[in-house]
């Protein structure tokens, strides 16, 4: 649970990047990169001697938080954007990713749906659509003459 919204913080963020791209700043997506993983080795060496795995969780988490953050005054200061502008253009995405970031916890907790099963599904799910397997997922397979993914 920690890793995976440390993953929709990072796609926040490789937005950022997009338009650090777009402006021909790309050099500032490359320094908030660079300082994103020397927060990471110092809070990692920290955290996971102490931690374990969940120090290195942990550690990703906290680094991925705190270059958002500095990610976002940045990009606010190259483009000039005001801080209403850049909450008026995320709010939504964010509240979407919250939203199924709960639905998804709620799922791996019911009894319906084994823990382990979920990152699985989601795993074969995704390697049939990009066409790395030409094996479909088991709940296609249970109905055959029914593509569940179209």
């Amino acid at each position: 649970a920690v890793l995976a919204v440390s993953g929709a913080i990072e796609v926040i963020a490789a937005n950022n990047g997009i338009v650090y791209l777009a402006i021909g700043k790309t050099h500032l997506g490359a320094a908030l990169s660079a300082v994103k993983l020397g927060l990471l080795i110092l809070l990692a060496a920290v955290l996971v001697p102490r931690l374990g795995v969940m120090g290195m969780a942990l550690s990703e988490l906290t680094a991925s938080t705190l270059a958002i953050i500095v990610s976002c005054i940045v990009l606010m200061r190259v483009v000039k954007l005001p801080l209403s502008g850049l909450v008026a253009a995320m709010w939504r995405p964010i509240l979407a990713s919250a939203v199924m970031g709960a639905v998804l916890v709620s799922m791996v907790g019911s009894p319906l749906v084994p823990q382990n099963q979920l990152a699985g599904l989601a795993i074969r799910k995704l390697n049939y659509v990009m066409g790395k397997s030409k094996k479909k997922p088991p709940e296609a397979e249970d109905h055959p003459g029914h593509d569940t993914l179209a």
